[in-house]
């Protein structure tokens, strides 16, 4: 029974920092598309100056 308890618990831990994992790597992804949004927005301009 101990060693069931430990396994789920060891699941939902795996879950959560999966979770999270995803979460970071989706806001990583938003940031570097609003990055290069305002880099393209620069670009544009210097190029109209």
């Amino acid at each position: 029974m101990k060693q069931l308890i430990q396994f789920l618990l060891a699941g939902i831990v795996e879950t959560v920092k999966q979770k999270r994992l995803h979460k970071s790597r989706e806001r990583a992804a938003e940031h570097n598309l609003q990055l290069a949004k305002y880099a393209a927005a620069i670009r544009k301009t210097q190029e109209n100056a």
